[in-house]
């Protein structure tokens, strides 16, 4: 669902449009970014490297905007030696291809490098990447299907595995607080004996990704006491990359009086979800399961505070 992608410093510098459309070119990137992307940095650090001596010459309200999405979305640093300017030939940018998916270039180079005058972006097989004008970055097709999968139906008969990799791997890989909201999720996991639970699955999956993450866990207590509920998911064996795992046992009654949905949290990401966990039980997914993906939307964080304030909370890690 997130799509990794590089921005040429150069795409941002020697723009001469009027400025509520150069304005209006970065806001639409800037909101990708914020929703579907990871921004690649080819040098060790933002601060040194050559997008972040571009923003100086950006008008001061677009350099703003910027500075803001730097401290609040999404970032990872290749730490390449810095006289490697990787934007120069499309081999600099193959070198990049397991790392990125997808570059932003200014209209010139994104031509010469294989994007047709009259198209919006294009895959370069030299680079094994889409390339796109940096003035259409939202349209770039890495863009549009991170989109398109982070809302609608995951079909029936779809391998966990194939809806783990293509919607949550990434998305979880880059958060390090998770939560999950699921009113059914430990009935579910007590009342399945052939190890198969959408939580186990959930919580092993999300072990092995490499992140140190904090798991906050809140389920209801329904027909299951409290013991039996923390017995039975402290037995699921997880990889240490959990750092901290917080169980939360509500009471059937106050879960269904706060809760109306069952989602999944990662940091400011929030993936609602009709079947809770029970997307993730069996091998594969059992019937059509409607996903909504939210941003920065706190009614999800007010949700959590208030389930939090009438449960039993145990740390299991």
């Amino acid at each position: 669902m997130l799509v990794p992608f590089l921005v040429d410093p150069q795409a941002l510098v020697g723009r001469r449009l009027d400025h509520p459309l150069e304005r209006s070119i970065h806001e639409r990137l800037l909101e990708k970014w914020a929703r579907y992307g990871i921004l690649m940095i080819p040098e060790a650090s933002f601060g040194q490297s050559g997008l972040c001596s571009a923003l100086d010459e950006l008008p001061q309200n677009i350099r703003i905007l910027w500075k803001n999405a730097v401290s609040h979305s999404r970032i990872r640093e290749l730490c390449l030696n810095a006289a490697d300017n990787v934007f120069h030939d499309q081999e600099g940018l193959r070198r990049l291809s397991d790392a990125a998916k997808l570059a932003c270039l200014d209209e010139v180079k994104a031509c010469v490098f294989g994007v047709p005058a009259e198209e919006h972006a294009a895959f370069c097989m030299e680079c094994n990447m889409e390339l796109c004008r940096f003035d259409c970055a939202d349209r770039a097709e890495s863009f549009k299907s991170a989109e398109a999968l982070s809302s609608g139906i995951i079909k029936a008969g779809t391998a966990i595995g194939t809806v783990w990799d293509e919607r949550f791997s990434r998305l979880a890989a880059e958060s390090k607080f998770v939560t999950v909201v699921d009113r059914y999720g430990a009935k579910a996991h007590v009342e399945r004996r052939d190890g198969k639970s959408g939580l186990t699955w959930f919580l092993r999956a999300l072990g092995r990704d490499g992140r140190k993450h904090t798991l906050n866990l809140y389920v209801s207590r329904a027909d299951k006491t409290a013991q039996t509920i923390e017995k039975e998911i402290a037995g699921i064996r997880v990889a240490q990359n959990i750092r901290s795992i917080h169980l939360h046992i509500v009471e059937e009654n106050d879960f269904k009086r706060i809760a109306h949905g069952r989602f999944i949290r990662f940091n400011d990401t929030t993936c609602v979800l009709d079947t809770g966990l029970e997307v993730f039980s069996g091998t594969e997914v059992y019937r059509d399961v409607q996903l909504a993906t939210m941003y920065s939307d706190e009614a999800f964080r007010n949700c959590e505070r208030t389930l939090r304030g009438c449960a039993t909370s145990i740390c299991l890690r």
